[in-house]
């Protein structure tokens, strides 16, 4: 009886080992699958104006280097605590969104990377003095004191790292990391089709541009209402600062897309004064592709 007792005992726990094991199997099995889905574009913040993806920040900070302009241009948009992350942080790239409220900034990145942004660029910069850290709503941040009263926060996970001076964007990021947004499919698709290989990838909502051409010479007015977001693939060459854009549509006529072209081109005039902007337009089996270049020396 006694040796009956101890095989069903034995079978008890031999089972129990089995349940075990096969749930930390699954468990692991889907955090695992939820690392490898999660997107930093995912995690964009509601509202943004504007995304720039940095592919390859190192040929960023020549470009920057050599041309006074665009550099102080860049800088417009981009704070300096901002372009030390890009350009020391050795993260292969990075991911910015704009906001009315401010900036964040997205990377993939594993523990080391993590920590050596903090201890060797954050602490060093904001005067060694150690960050704050705070929990919300099952988040942990990191916020760091800055002069006059400021503070840069951060959250991370297993992969990814967001920061930002605003600490509402963040939360507001961060929640999506338990809701994922649903961007709009056609900056996905967009997306999609960006050069990986380009210096930098720009997404920009169109809805600003305000692009719209008249149709037959009539009062006939046709604008962008359908195309919520343009792409644009940015890169050096033969010393010119350049940027590709896919047309989000095909293209139905030249005449109407060659006006909203020159617009364009005038548009982004204003944005760097001082520079000649030349861009241009071609199309090929009925797909419109819009250049522009600015000399960088």
């Amino acid at each position: 009886m006694r040796e009956r007792t101890l095989e069903i005992v034995i079978g008890v726990l031999v089972a129990t080992a089995g349940l075990l094991s096969i749930g930390y199997f699954w468990n692991s099995m889907r955090k695992e699958q939820t690392k490898v889905q999660t997107d930093l574009y995912s995690l964009i913040a509601p509202n943004a104006n504007g995304l720039l993806s940095v592919n390859r920040p190192q040929l960023l900070y020549h470009m920057l280097e050599a041309n006074s302009a665009i550099k102080q241009s860049f800088a417009t948009y981009v704070p300096p605590l901002y372009q030390v992350l890009i350009f020391k942080s050795s993260l292969p790239s990075l991911l910015l969104s704009f906001h009315p409220e401010g900036v964040l900034i997205y990377a993939k990145a594993n523990k080391e990377q993590i920590d050596y942004l903090e201890t060797k660029l954050l602490l060093p910069l904001m005067g060694g003095y150690a960050p704050i850290k705070r929990q919300v709503k099952g988040i942990n941040y990191t916020f760091f004191a800055e002069k006059g009263n400021r503070y840069f926060g951060y959250y991370r996970t297993e992969s990814e790292w967001v920061g930002s001076y605003n600490r509402l964007l963040l939360e507001a990021s961060a929640q999506c990391l338990s809701h994922p947004t649903n961007n709009q499919p056609q900056l996905m698709e967009l997306r999609k089709k960006a050069d990986k290989n380009a210096m930098m990838n720009l997404f920009l909502p169109t809805a600003p541009f305000n692009l719209y051409t008249n149709l037959s010479g009539d009062s006939t007015i046709w604008r962008m209402d359908k195309i919520l977001w343009a792409g644009s693939d940015l890169f050096v060459n033969n010393k010119k600062l350049c940027c590709f854009s896919l047309w989000p549509e095909r293209m139905p006529t030249d005449s109407l897309y060659q006006p909203m072209a020159d617009t364009l081109t005038l548009r982004i005039g204003t944005f760097l004064p001082g520079m000649v902007v030349s861009g241009g337009l071609n199309s090929e089996n009925g797909q419109a592709y819009y250049t522009a270049c600015i000399p960088i020396q």
